[in-house]
């Protein structure tokens, strides 16, 4: 049987880039060697984690595959296991960076769950008591200064290797 949400919430609509265009794809595939200093915390072999374009609080921290996936279901066990060890390190790193109150870690998978692209994106975001917080559709977030993403991936990944 068929259920239905009992609310009125109209679906929201994928906002995907053109083919080619998807910007986790761009940040995935940009040579750290080109920019030392850029958003880039840690590159595996499946997995990037990066400073968003966009964050929902400072220290956010995005896990995107480099292989294009709508979501985690899609990941091979290989990408899927490289993925929960960034994570870990990541959350590890972002704790001993900003020593926030809580921490959200999520992904959306469709576009009733707001998913924002159709490509994987696991959300690391450090909440903390005093500052309020509300979500905010991805596409609405404000873009992120590029200087401040770069002094924030430089400061985790300080602590990644320390």
């Amino acid at each position: 049987m068929h259920r239905t949400n009992p609310l009125p919430h109209p679906p929201m609509p994928y906002r995907y880039p053109a083919p080619g265009a998807c910007p986790f794809c761009a940040e995935t595939a940009r040579d750290e060697a080109e920019n030392p200093d850029g958003p880039v915390i840690l590159r595996t072999d499946h997995v990037v984690a990066l400073v968003p374009p966009r964050m929902r609080t400072w220290g956010a921290v995005a896990i995107v595959p480099h292989r294009h996936v709508p979501d985690a279901f899609h990941l091979t066990e290989d990408e899927s296991r490289d993925a929960a060890l960034v994570l870990r390190r990541v959350v590890r790193a972002v704790e001993a960076a900003l020593d926030p109150d809580g921490l959200n870690v999520w992904w959306a998978t469709g576009q009733l769950a707001d998913q924002p692209l159709e490509h994987l994106l696991i959300e690391v975001a450090p909440r903390w008591e005093r500052v309020p917080y509300t979500y905010t559709d991805w596409h609405d977030l404000p873009a992120a200064d590029p200087a401040k993403r770069s002094e924030l991936a430089s400061l985790l990944r300080e602590r990644l290797h320390a």
